[in-house]
This record gives structure tokens, sequence and C-alpha cells, in this order.
């Protein structure tokens, strides 16, 4: 319910009519949220022909493992023997975080090497199902946790202002 409590005068001191905005936070029946997910990293994928696959509505993009990238910006270098895990993760995360599509749709933070795992942590931009994206890993050191798709946001039916001034 929404009530006003004081109405201002119809007029102001130069004449002019007068003009009031009404705001609430109470026209959503679900406010939406984002997605988020994390990829997990336990190991350095040292074989060629793996990929990292995100679906987005309307949008496949896959990442494949090479041992000689090309310029296409979806290949990933693969890890020689003697590379650090932590190295080729700091590696597949640049990867991802320079293709537009996905930067463009969310933040990525890549955390500090510590333990046996590093993970690359996703969070949409934006509320709703279309920055929602379907991730298959077939890196076998890489795993996708703590999948939260995201949730478009929900008007009120039943929310309408009625009435008003004209001028």
């Amino acid at each position: 319910m929404i009530s006003i409590l004081t109405t201002p005068p119809q007029t102001f001191f130069a004449g002019n009519p007068a003009c009031f905005g009404i705001h609430t936070d109470n026209m959503l029946s679900i406010i939406g949220r984002n997605c988020q997910f994390k990829i997990v990293v336990s190991a350095a994928d040292t074989v060629a022909g793996h990929t990292l696959v995100f679906t987005f509505p309307g949008k496949v993009i896959t990442f494949t493992t090479a041992v000689a990238p090309d310029d296409s910006g979806q290949q990933i270098p693969c890890a020689s023997n003697s590379s650090l895990w932590s190295t080729w993760c700091k590696s597949l995360f640049d990867c991802i975080q320079a293709n537009y599509d996905i930067s463009s749709r969310y933040s990525m933070i890549l955390d500090a090497p510590t333990g046996s795992n590093r993970v690359i942590e996703f969070v949409a931009y934006n509320k709703g199902t279309a920055d929602s994206a379907s991730i298959v890993s077939n890196l076998i050191t890489a795993t996708v946790s703590n999948y939260i798709s995201g949730l478009d946001s929900i008007p009120r039916a039943t929310f309408s202002i009625v009435g008003g001034y004209g001028i």
C-alpha cells in the first residue's frame, strides 16, 4: 500500500504547477539474481584437444587446449610437464578474460595459489537468465562448482499507481 503523507501545494511561489514522483521498493515479487559459478583448477592440463564450453542463450564459446595456440582467442596453451599448475591456471584465466563475450557479461576473479587448488570465480554483471551460462569442462584438471543460475526480476502482478494529478 502506498500512501501520500504530505501533499505538496498545487502551485509553487512562481505559479508553476507542482509535479512529484512516487518511489517504492515493493514493486517486485522476485528481485532476481546474478548467475555465479567457480572453476576449480587442481593441476595443469598437458593434453591438447580438451575443451571448456560456455553456452549462453544464442551463443556457444568453446575453448580448446593446444600445444601451439593460434590467434583465434579460443585456444588455451597446454602446459608442459614441467609447468606449475598455478602458472597454467593463470594462463587459463587470461584466455577466458580476454574473450569479449565472457568478460562483458562476468566479473572474474582468480584467487591466490594456495593449497592444491586455484579457483576462478565468475559473477554476472546483470541479474537475469540472459547472462546465465551453461559450462561444460572437459579439461581433465578443471571442474565447475557452486553454480547458481541467474534469475529474472518479476514485477508484482497487482502493482500499479492509480490516479494522479494532471498538469
